[in-house]
């Protein structure tokens, strides 16, 4: 009962910074590589971000394939993993530890051939952050591989 007061809370926790946020889904967006014919681009509303404030990380997913796709989604927080990376190249993970969640297969995703799916994932920036710049950079293993987002630099301040 308690984990599932948690997820409520922060999804309600979500669903009013979205409100709260510009939309910066709507700017142009940035493909990294391909896998398979499929896409992941990011965006943000602030590329400078305070300590220990949440931001939405505007994910898509983009089938440029001429197959369908299908996705699992457990939900954003459990199916993409947010990462900054400092000019050292150590990563820290942004995304909550979810190995200790239940298993939710909420539904399955399809992405038709030319197709673009948007997600909005709140990211806290947590105490393990120092200020400072980074690269921020978003994966899935959702679609059965790595598929690994271009990256944006941010100043956490």
């Amino acid at each position: 009962m308690m984990k599932k007061s948690v997820l409520f809370f922060l999804t309600a926790i979500a669903i009013n910074i979205c409100k709260a946020q510009s939309d910066a889904s709507q700017t142009n967006s940035i493909w990294n590589e391909s896998v398979q014919g499929v896409h992941l681009s990011i965006a943000i509303s602030n590329s400078v971000i305070a300590l220990g404030s949440t931001v939405i990380v505007f994910a898509k997913i983009q089938n440029a394939s001429t197959n369908t796709i299908k996705m699992a989604e457990e939900g954003v927080l459990r199916d993409f993993d947010v990462i900054l990376k400092d000019g050292f190249g150590k990563e820290t993970k942004l995304s909550p530890d979810t190995s200790r969640w239940p298993r939710t297969f909420s539904k399955s995703v399809t992405i038709k051939p030319g197709e673009t799916r948007e997600w909005k994932i709140p990211v806290t920036i947590n105490k393990e952050v120092f200020a400072g710049d980074y690269k921020l950079i978003v994966s899935t293993k959702q679609l059965g591989y790595d598929l690994i987002s271009n990256y944006i630099d941010v100043a956490v301040e």
